[in-house]
């Protein structure tokens, strides 16, 4: 299994598998997580408690508008002051519904809330398919085909894309800095980062500090240069958030700085419950990943260039792990970087199967491998849609 076809007349092995199965170039494959978030979103269209404020703050601002003093978070103002930027843009964008319904006199909301959601999930697809991106550019097209058909057979994924969380929104932030990471623009997907920091989770620090260091070693960034534009950009964010959430809570706050306090320096989250030290490497990711954890365990072990991912997953969760209160929201960063590996493990088990299939071997070794190779993507596949649909 360690050997690695030779590249053919049709290029390298892994443009030779897009060749062969062409359908994973295709744009297709690329649309199944979005249908795998839309159908998540509609066998599930409610939402539960830490999803409230975002999606209350949406529908106030769509329904009560300048009408600050009625505000719902005004009432019931959760534990941690939160961000409006993020129900702003998402009552920007989903507005015509609410508009669209008054016109036609629906007094139900049911249907706005799942447009709202279907909004976010809708931008959680564009920032799977920017990683998707980022993986054909590093690994060829048909890996990027398999980032999306793994990252569409899984659960938590599409389930939570849709879902109004902190963490959904600072996913679209790790994504765009994953997918800039893969295609080597390595200044910006460091910089990308930091809007989220600033302004919706900012533990998302656990995530830039092991990237950055890695950039910095392998000398693709200058210290000074993205640490002045870092900080630069965290100002001009800081200049947004702050004035903006102090008009809507009515004093001078930074909900995220606040946030922050709380939950580190604190600790005041572990009122919450509390998990032992190895629960995301031995209970969430296994459970998030599904089938994708040994794929992506294959890619590391196969493909150099698929270790880095992985590293750096390793590294930000072992730095989560430290903290007492543990979600698998909190981690859910973890996934599309996993998934990556797991794209080029599966590839890498495609080139086998090709190999076994085009060998003119007459001895039965090759087709063993080939069998052996398609069996382990279909039992991989299946069991994790299996997890998904139980």
């Amino acid at each position: 299994l360690g050997e690695q076809p030779k590249a053919d007349a049709r290029g390298t092995p892994m443009e030779a598998l897009r060749v062969d199965f062409p359908r994973l170039a295709g744009p297709a494959v690329r649309t199944l997580p979005l249908l795998a978030i839309v159908a998540h979103t509609l066998l599930c269209p409610h939402t539960k408690v830490e999803e409230s404020f975002n999606l209350q703050a949406v529908h106030d601002l769509l329904y009560k508008r300048s009408e600050l003093a009625t505000y719902d978070h005004l009432e019931f103002p959760g534990v941690v002051p939160r961000t409006f930027l993020s129900p702003l843009a998402l009552a920007f964008v989903a507005g015509p519904a609410a508009i669209v319904g008054g016109a036609l006199g629906l007094s139900r909301k049911a249907w706005v809330q799942l447009a709202v959601r279907l909004v976010l999930g809708g931008a959680s697809a564009l920032g799977l398919g920017g990683v998707g991106r980022g993986v054909d550019a590093k690994f060829g097209k048909a890996a990027g085909g398999l980032f999306a058909i793994v990252s569409a057979c899984q659960f938590h994924l599409p389930f939570y894309a849709s879902r109004t969380l902190p963490n959904t929104f600072a996913l679209l932030f790790a994504n765009a800095s994953l997918g800039l990471w893969l295609e080597g623009k390595h200044e910006s997907s460091l910089l990308a980062l930091v809007p989220a920091i600033a302004v919706l989770r900012a533990e998302l620090v656990l995530w830039l500090a092991p990237l950055g260091f890695l950039l910095l070693c392998q000398q693709k960034v200058k210290f000074s240069r993205v640490l002045l534009k870092g900080v630069i950009l965290g100002l001009l964010c800081l200049t947004v958030t702050v004035p903006l959430d102090s008009i809507f809570w009515g004093r001078w706050l930074w909900p995220e700085g606040e946030v922050l306090i709380f939950n580190t320096l604190q600790n005041q989250s572990s009122k919450w419950g509390t998990s032992p030290l190895h629960w995301y490497f031995t209970s969430a990711l296994p459970r998030a990943l599904g089938g994708a954890l040994p794929l992506s365990l294959v890619g590391a072990l196969l493909e150099q260039r698929a270790r880095a991912p992985v590293g750096l997953t390793i590294a930000s969760v072992a730095l989560y792990s430290l903290l007492p209160h543990k979600e698998l929201r909190f981690i859910l960063y973890a996934v599309p970087a996993l998934n990556v590996a797991a794209a080029v493990g599966a590839a890498h088990l495609l080139l086998l199967s090709r190999s076994g299939t085009n060998s003119t071997s007459k001895g039965g070794s090759s087709s063993l491998v080939h069998w052996t190779a398609r069996l382990t993507l279909a039992a991989l596949a299946v069991g994790t849609c299996a997890l998904t649909l139980g």
